[in-house]
C-alpha cells in the first residue's frame, strides 16, 4: 500500500513525494502537514505536492481503485457505499475562494462532499480497498430543487447519480470477481439503481425508503403486514452512549416476501422496465418501537431463514464505510481542521488519508475474522520486531483476561495496538474501536521511531 502511487504521475519525484506523504499520514494519524513533517523542507514539499496541478483528484483515485482489482479476482465481494460531508465553514476566511468548496446539505455550511465504495471479501471479512471515490462541491450559485424542477430531471443530472456511478465503475473494474453485492442505505432506494447493473453476478441489498407499489396492486408494506413471522433470532446490542442506546439482547422478528415493484408513474425515464422482481426482508426488534427496524430490498433469492439471515449479515457491512468516514473527520484525521488554504488541496489530502485509514479498519476486521491474516499485510519487519518488544514488556503484563493469539498475525497486532490506545482487553470492555486503535497507532509510531533510533546507534 505504501508504494501505491509509484509510476502513476510520469515523474519519479512526484511519485516518491506522494508515497512519502501517504506513509507520514499513516504513521502520524493526523491530516496536519505541520504535525507529520519532520523538517521544514519536507513540509514545503508536501505543500507543493498538494498544490501541484498535475497531481489531480483523478490521478490519485485511479491507482487506489486499480489496486483493489487483483485482490477481488474470483472472490465474493460486498461493496458498501455511503456519502460524507465535510464542514469547513470555520476556515472560510482563510481558504481561497473558488477552490473546490461550496454548499453542502445546509445552505450556510461551506465544504465538500465525498462518496466512496469499499470492497470487502465476504468470506474472510478482509477489507480489500476502495472500488470508487467521488468528490464534489455544490456551487454557491446552485439553485434549489424547486427552481431546477428536480422531479423532472434525468437521473444523470442529479446528485443521486453518485450511487449509480459507483456501481457502474465498481462493476467495470471488478468484472473478474465471482459475485458483487452492493450495499447502501435509504437514500439509495432509487428505481433506476435496481436497473443499472449489467452483469448477472451483481446483486443489491438496499435499505428501503419508499413504500413501493407492486404488480399485485398492494404496496410492499401491505404485503409485509400480511406475511406471518418466519424466523426469530437473538441479537446482542452493544449500546452506544452517543445515541442513548443501552446494551441489551434484542429478540428480532424476521419475515420476507418476493414481489415485483413497479416503476412510478412520474418517472421520466421511459426506457426503464415497467416492473422488477425484488425480495423484501423485514427485520424488527420485538417489543421496542424505537429499536431496530430494517426493510431491505434485495435481488438475491431467499428460500429459507438462512438465506434471509445472510441478507441481514450483508447489510451490516455498511458499518465499515461509516468507520472510514468517521476516521476522516473530527476524532480521526481531522480533515475539517485542516489549515490548508485551498479547498482542492484539502480534497486531495482527504483522498490520501482514506488509504491511511485502511490500516485501522483492516486491524478491526482481522480481530473478528475467523481467518488468521499475516502481519506483513500491515507492518514491515522492523515494525513487527518493535511490536514484539512492546508485547513482552508492556502488553502481556497489563492484559487482564489474556487470549492467546497466533504471534505475528494481524489479530496479535490488534491487541498490542489496542492496549497502547487504552484498551484493557477484558470481558467488561468493548472491543477496541477505530479511535482507540488510532490513538494506539500514534503511540506505537512514537515508540517505534525512538526504538529504531536507539537500534541504529548501538
Amino acid at each position: 500500500m505504501e508504494n501505491i502511487f509509484e509510476g502513476h504521475f510520469g515523474d519519479k519525484r512526484i511519485d516518491n513525494r506522494v508515497n512519502s506523504l501517504l506513509q507520514k499520514l499513516t504513521k502520524g494519524r493526523h491530516s496536519s502537514i505541520n504535525f507529520i513533517s519532520e523538517t521544514a523542507s519536507e513540509r514545503r514539499s508536501f505543500y507543493r505536492i498538494l498544490q501541484n496541478q498535475s497531481v489531480t483528484e483523478s490521478s490519485l483515485i485511479k491507482p487506489i481503485t486499480q489496486d483493489v482489482i487483483t485482490f477481488c479476482k474470483g472472490k465474493t465481494i460486498v461493496i458498501p457505499q455511503d456519502t460524507c460531508e465535510f464542514n469547513l465553514t470555520s476556515h472560510s476566511n482563510r481558504i481561497k475562494k473558488d477552490t473546490g468548496l461550496g454548499k453542502t446539505a445546509k445552505e450556510d455550511i461551506l465544504g465538500f462532499i465525498l462518496h466512496s465504495a469499499l470492497a470487502i471479501d465476504f468470506e474472510s471479512g478482509m477489507v480489500l480497498g476502495f472500488s470508487d471515490i467521488q468528490l464534489w462541491d455544490r456551487s454557491k450559485l446552485a439553485t434549489t430543487k424547486k427552481e431546477r424542477n428536480y422531479a423532472q430531471q434525468a437521473i444523470v443530472d442529479k446528485e443521486s447519480n453518485k450511487w449509480l456511478k459507483a456501481i457502474n465503475h465498481s462493476e467495470t473494474i471488478l468484472k473478474e470477481a465471482a459475485n458483487i453485492t452492493f450495499v447502501s442505505d435509504r437514500e439509495s432506494d432509487i428505481y433506476s439503481l435496481y436497473c443499472c447493473h449489467k452483469q448477472a453476478n451483481v446483486d443489491y441489498v438496499i435499505r428501503g425508503r419508499i413504500d413501493r407499489k407492486t404488480t399485485t396492486g398492494s404496496s410492499v408494506n401491505q404485503l409485509l403486514a400480511a406475511t406471518p413471522e418466519q424466523h426469530t433470532y437473538a441479537l446482542e446490542i452493544l449500546g452506544d452512549i452517543r445515541t442513548n442506546v443501552q446494551k441489551h439482547t434484542a429478540t428480532m422478528c424476521l419475515k420476507w416476501v418476493a414481489v415485483e415493484i413497479v416503476v412510478s408513474v412520474g418517472n421520466i425515464n421511459k426506457t426503464l422496465p415497467k416492473s422488477i422482481p425484488i425480495t423484501v426482508v423485514k427485520a424488527t426488534e420485538i417489543n421496542n418501537d424505537k429499536g431496530i427496524h430494517w426493510i431491505l430490498f434485495t435481488t438475491k433469492t431467499i428460500n429459507n431463514a438462512a438465506d434471509a439471515m445472510q441478507i441481514i449479515q450483508t447489510y451490516k457491512h455498511r458499518w465499515y464505510i461509516e468507520q472510514v468516514h468517521r476516521l476522516l473527520k473530527t476524532e480521526g484525521f481531522r480533515i475539517e481542521s485542516s489549515e490548508l488554504e485551498s479547498g482542492y488541496s484539502i480534497r486531495k489530502l482527504t483522498i490520501i488519508c482514506m488509504m491511511a485509514a485502511l490500516k485501522i479498519l483492516q486491524m478491526m476486521v482481522a480481530n473478528i475474522s475467523t481467518e488468521e491474516q499475516h502481519i506483513a499485510l500491515l507492518f514491515n519487519a522492523d515494525e513487527v520486531e518493535c511490536l514484539e518488544k512492546i508485547n513482552e514488556r508492556k502488553v502481556a503484563k497489563n492484559q487482564v483476561n489474556q487470549r492467546v493469539d497466533t504471534p505475528k498475525t494481524v489479530k496479535w497486532a490488534y491487541r498490542i495496538i489496542g492496549n497502547l490506545g487504552g484498551w484493557k482487553a477484558d470481558n467488561k470492555q468493548r472491543k477496541a474501536g477505530p479511535i482507540t486503535l488510532q490513538r494506539g497507532l500514534i503511540k506505537f509510531y512514537e515508540i517505534f521511531e525512538g526504538w529504531q533510533l536507539n537500534k541504529n546507534t548501538t
